[in-house]
């Protein structure tokens, strides 16, 4: 996109509280226009990846228990 003007919340400058506040308002209004349908897949996109996220969680705490916080002071799991 040669030409296009970079989005306004890229880059590292500096800014203050004010234009903080300038940017936080204009994207919440762009939030408030969308659709419903563009609404109704980013929940379900976002969603999906938390639910995708919280599984792998779970299946790393089942599959390498040594590695949770306090596993050396527990005692063995039967049948393990």
């Amino acid at each position: 996109m040669i030409g296009s003007k970079p989005h306004p919340m890229s880059g590292v400058d500096s800014l203050t509280p004010t234009e903080v506040a300038g940017l936080v308002e204009r994207r919440g209004v762009a939030k408030a226009k969308a659709s419903i349908q563009t609404t109704f897949i980013l929940g379900v996109l976002a969603g999906a990846f938390i639910g995708a996220l919280a599984a792998r969680s779970a299946s790393r705490a089942l599959l390498f228990p040594d590695i949770r916080h306090g596993a050396r002071d527990r005692p063995p799991r039967l049948g393990a």
